[in-house]
């Protein structure tokens, strides 16, 4: 809160700058421009629009708001997130903490990640109701909602598919059938749509490449995920000026850990009730995201929370 009144009250700090990115990036896709390029519709940027074409159709009408009406939209769509995000998880966990403690948990534990993650305007906000609706519907065997939401929230952030981790630590080896008919339906649509928007495919694959760059990492950061720590360590020791193929064995070697590491997760929770593997599954999907940032975290959070009430790491 002291960081909060710090930066936004006495400082400039700008919030929900990432929805107005959104906006800029439908205008242009609009007018046939590359969504991808310079968002400079509302200020001068050096960010970009990162999530796949696919995106930019579900999107594609609030193009038609203005950018003022637009901003109050986004902002009423991501408190009734974060009250969706707080329902589900009291349905999913069945939490034993006063509702109201929990709800500052949720928002301000661990350093106000949910707090700031809300103020950034990042759309994961709403992509982490949209998960736990479908957790919920996973804790009722209610398997094709599930599988819906996983779906639709990857056609933002691809990654967010190993949210799936969840269904298959429940069904076991009878789960791998729907990741993967998922994986082909995906697949299908993205080739259907590459093959009408090549360009725009390509413009969208440039993007991705520029933030393994030195230059994004400067002036954005890399998330707090192993492969952000691992920059920050190079360009502390400044390895990442003399060696970038370092840079690239560190990828390598958390994507090698993490593979172990769900191994190990997986033959580790047969012997613990449906719920514990639950919040070892969600944790695990969270850290998969190799850039993990602030707005990211609120699944996380709430399973680390639920794992706590319950003694479990003691």
């Amino acid at each position: 809160l002291l960081t909060f009144f710090d930066k936004s009250i006495v400082g400039n700090l700008k919030h929900f700058g990432d929805a107005e990115l959104y906006l800029c990036a439908l205008k242009k896709y609009a007018a046939n421009l590359n969504p991808y390029g310079n968002l400079d519709c509302f200020g001068k940027t050096t960010m970009h629009y990162q999530y796949t074409p696919l995106s930019l159709i579900l999107l594609y009408p609030l193009n038609f708001i203005d950018l003022s009406t637009y901003k109050y939209f986004w902002i009423f769509i991501e408190l009734l997130s974060i009250i969706a995000i707080f329902v589900y998880s009291k349905k999913i966990f069945k939490f034993n903490t006063n509702s109201f403690i929990l709800c500052l948990f949720i928002l301000f534990s661990f350093g106000g990640t949910g707090w700031s993650g809300f103020l950034s305007g990042n759309i994961s906000v709403i992509l982490s109701a949209v998960i736990l609706f479908g957790i919920y519907k996973l804790t009722q065997n209610k398997i094709l909602p599930y599988i819906i939401t996983i779906i639709f929230v990857s056609l933002f952030k691809p990654y967010f598919l190993i949210f799936f981790l969840s269904g298959f630590v429940i069904y076991k080896n009878n789960f791998f059938k729907y990741i993967f008919q998922s994986l082909i339906f995906l697949i299908f649509i993205h080739f259907i749509y590459f093959y009408f928007n090549q360009d725009l495919y390509l413009n969208y694959l440039q993007v991705l490449n520029i933030t393994t760059t030195k230059l994004f990492y400067t002036n954005f950061g890399s998330g707090i995920g192993l492969i952000g720590l691992g920059n920050g360590l190079l360009n502390k020791f400044q390895i990442l000026n003399s060696n970038y193929a370092i840079l690239e064995f560190i990828k390598i070697f958390w994507i090698t850990t993490v593979f172990m590491f769900s191994l190990a997760f997986i033959f580790y929770i047969n012997d613990v009730n449906n719920k514990i593997k639950l919040c070892y599954s969600l944790i695990l999907a969270s850290f998969l995201n190799p850039y993990l940032m602030n707005y990211d975290l609120y699944i996380c959070v709430i399973s680390i929370l639920y794992l706590s009430e319950n003694s479990f790491f003691y």
